[in-house]
């Protein structure tokens, strides 16, 4: 497997902060979350780019730290996903971009137990490159004879997840391949006709139940915003805004309300001081939630 990232727009000078693969295997299925931390060390606006991924690779969405990003993909072998961002990545900022991808080319199935193969060829220098495999439930790494390796390159257990997991972290140089290799057995229980459809059942209830306590809980934040006649029009909109993106960072909700940065940081210390909204700290970034008086 081959993963090349190129950004559109030669007058950009783009840094790849990161690069992560969260991947989990279900039978011979690989699923796949790609995560890459870009800058741009441009003096122009970037508008969009383009990640290739192998022909096998289904591509199943595109995310940045925006929400959904618009993309298409062309190409057979090497398929070439354009990306349009919702919101420009400006000069010297960061954005990460989060893709969701699946295959069936990964795993094979051999005399007695499994393959899991990547290769992965980077375009650019990665400083920061980190690797995160999810092995099925009950997996044992295992060895087909003596001069077979079960694991390649050398990786760390990962405590803490359902099933067992693989790490590795290291640094790639550009156009350098690095095979990833891992071999193991697994059983894989067989499942009884009935299973399907009450297990779809379940999903369906359960995401019901889901839809409705959301629903429940978005009437009762509105009826409590509604109660509170003494926002003026402005403070309306900042809670509003909050109570729809919980969690939502403050450059972005300035960006929303279109307002300066001097007017929001007032407007945020007072509803702040009402207890109406709450600011959390992430490094460097805030995030906005809603205060006690309106949970």
């Amino acid at each position: 497997m081959i993963l090349l990232l190129f950004l559109a727009a030669p007058v950009h000078a783009v840094e790849l902060d990161s690069y992560t693969i969260v991947s989990s295997i279900e039978g011979t299925t690989v699923l796949e979350d790609l995560s890459v931390n870009i800058i741009n060390d441009g003096h122009n606006e970037l508008r969009s780019a383009t990640l290739s991924v192998p022909g096998h690779m289904e591509v199943l969405s595109v995310e940045d730290s925006y929400g959904a990003v618009d993309f298409t993909v062309s190409g057979d072998q090497v398929k070439a996903i354009q990306m349009d961002f919702p919101v420009p990545v400006g000069p010297s900022e960061e954005r990460l971009l989060v893709m969701r991808l699946r295959s069936d080319a990964l795993v094979t199935e051999k005399d007695g137990y499994y393959e899991y193969l990547l290769v992965f060829t980077p375009r650019q220098n990665i400083t920061n490159f980190k690797h995160l495999l999810k092995l099925p439930r009950g997996a044992e790494l295992f060895s087909p004879g003596k001069s077979f390796e079960m694991v390649v390159p050398p990786a760390e257990w990962k405590e803490g997840y359902q099933t067992p997991a693989l790490f590795w972290r290291m640094s790639l140089p550009a156009n350098q391949p690095v095979v990833f290799l891992v071999r193991y057995r697994a059983e894989v229980p067989g499942v009884p006709d009935w299973a399907g459809p009450l297990a779809g059942a379940a999903i369906l209830v359960g995401a019901l139940y889901a839809a409705g306590v959301k629903a429940k809980r978005a009437y009762t934040r509105k009826k409590k915003i509604d109660s509170l006649g003494i926002l003026n029009e402005n403070e309306r909109r900042v809670v509003e805004e909050i109570a729809r993106n919980e969690g939502i960072k403050q450059y972005e909700l300035l960006e929303r309300l279109g307002c300066s940065k001097a007017s929001l940081s007032k407007l945020l210390s007072r509803l702040e001081q009402r207890g109406l909204v709450q600011k959390k700290k992430y490094g460097k970034v805030n995030r906005l939630y809603l205060g006690e008086k309106l949970r």
